[in-house]
């Protein structure tokens, strides 16, 4: 299956899971207050997704497991286009599979586990946020690009160590 077909795929999912969690929320009003506080999702031995869709407090509604199966076939997407190659729409791919396991750690920091949990998955979003940034630089440096993979490639292995 070629990349661009896979990146579609992709987006559709993204696309479809957000119009989902869009259709679940209340619709703001001026007068409505954001939420102040963080819901804790479901607990570390609790592999059930949550049912919270009362619009009070952001909760994820998959599962870590379920995030963590997420998470493993992006990084293995983002491992087949980070190789320098010829691949017309190579960056592009490395940019949008890095976004997806930064949003996805960023929706794992909201399951409510230990602090230094909290903290890698922080650090994998940050790591995969710099990564897209250096694939659509007008000049990508594709060192940095090999580097910040490693780096991201670390964070996830520093997690799974202790978790």
């Amino acid at each position: 299956m070629s990349v661009s077909r896979l990146l579609c795929i992709a987006l559709l999912a993204i696309t479809l899971i957000g119009a989902l969690w869009i259709r679940s929320r209340p619709v703001a009003t001026p007068r409505a207050t954001p939420p102040t506080t963080v819901s804790a999702a479901a607990t570390p031995d609790d592999d059930q997704p949550s049912d919270v869709a009362d619009g009070s407090s952001f909760r994820p509604v998959a599962s870590v497991a379920s995030l963590m199966a997420g998470i493993g076939s992006a990084f293995g997407q983002l491992s087949k286009a980070v190789p320098p190659s010829e691949e017309e729409h190579r960056l592009g791919a490395i940019a949008t599979w890095s976004e997806v396991l930064a949003e996805l750690s960023n929706v794992n920091t909201r399951h409510g586990l230990e602090p230094d949990y909290f903290e890698m998955a922080v650090d994998t979003r940050v790591i995969a946020l710099e990564l897209a940034r250096a694939a659509r630089a007008e000049t990508p440096d594709e060192a940095r690009i090999t580097t910040l993979f490693a780096d991201l490639d670390n964070s996830c292995g520093a997690c799974h160590d202790v978790y």
